[in-house]
């Protein structure tokens, strides 16, 4: 039994958290209640130190993601297949919002597919940058062109649709 320095209340040992192998003064209780209260006086320093933090940590971040997706690939698209059903209310709407906001995007991704389906256009199998097999999509480099793309992975079209934003902007 341990006492909080908070709340002056007994606890037992395992409602505390150690730190450098002693247990921490705060219960976990007050220690959270501590750090709520801090965020909402300091809501501006919180967000400062998130970002520093992932800024000193981004790449190891990634890395870590870009594994756990890797390795956990069937357990994540069944978890959003999952979500997509359970949240269809959200999804539906958040879908007829892009489609209402983006019609010559839907219009060529619809005639796109519609080729492929008709066997027309051949979906390519490998990225024509990077020549990764993994998750490779169609990229319109013009939705007036709907059935010109050009098959690019998850990270190579991520990259081409940043350069036309910034072609875009300047």
């Amino acid at each position: 039994m341990k006492e909080c320095t908070a709340c002056h209340c007994m606890k037992d040992a395992s409602e505390f958290s150690l730190d450098r192998g002693r247990l921490r003064s705060r219960c976990r209780r007050c220690a959270a209640d501590a750090e709520r209260a801090r965020a909402l006086a300091n809501p501006e320093a919180v967000k400062a130190a998130a970002r520093e933090s992932y800024r000193r940590n981004a790449e190891r971040a990634c890395a870590y993601q870009r594994t756990y997706r890797s390795e956990n690939r069937d357990k994540l698209r069944d978890y959003f297949r999952g979500y997509r059903q359970r949240r269809s209310d959200i999804t539906s709407a958040a879908q007829l919002r892009w489609n209402a906001s983006n019609p010559e995007k839907r219009r060529a991704h619809s005639r796109l597919w519609e080729a492929i389906r008709a066997g027309s256009v051949v979906q390519q199998s490998a990225c024509e940058v990077c020549a990764s097999t993994m998750r490779v999509e169609a990229h319109h480099d013009d939705y007036a062109k709907p059935l010109s793309v050009r098959w690019l992975c998850k990270v190579c079209h991520v990259a081409a649709d940043r350069q036309r934003q910034q072609k875009e902007v300047a």
